[in-house]
């Protein structure tokens, strides 16, 4: 039959063991977030850096006349839909590091 004590250290056991898994499952929440936040920050660099030098070589053929006012606005467009994803993804960037 057990005792108190032995009670006692079976609760002991079972919280040192609970405290272990809890931390381990911390440690690997703690590395998807990083990988996230690093995928984030690479799909921004890759697709985003792209996008906006297309824009940038369209207003570049703007400037010199080349580009008709009805591409411009599409243009116009393509930096304000641009805006938007890069103001999300660094909204989503800093919900991850706060979920760290």
């Amino acid at each position: 039959m057990l005792d108190k004590n032995d009670l006692k250290a079976i609760s002991e056991l079972i919280d040192d063991r609970l405290t272990e898994r809890l931390a381990e499952s911390e440690k690997r929440t703690a590395v998807r977030i990083e990988e996230a936040m690093n995928q984030a920050i690479t799909y921004s660099e890759n697709v985003l850096e792209r996008k906006l030098d297309v824009i940038k070589e369209g207003l570049d053929l703007a400037l010199e006349g080349r580009i008709p006012p009805e591409r411009i606005e599409r243009i116009e467009g393509d930096v304000t839909v641009l805006k938007a994803a890069v103001s999300k993804h660094s909204e989503e960037i800093e919900n991850l590091k706060k979920a760290q």
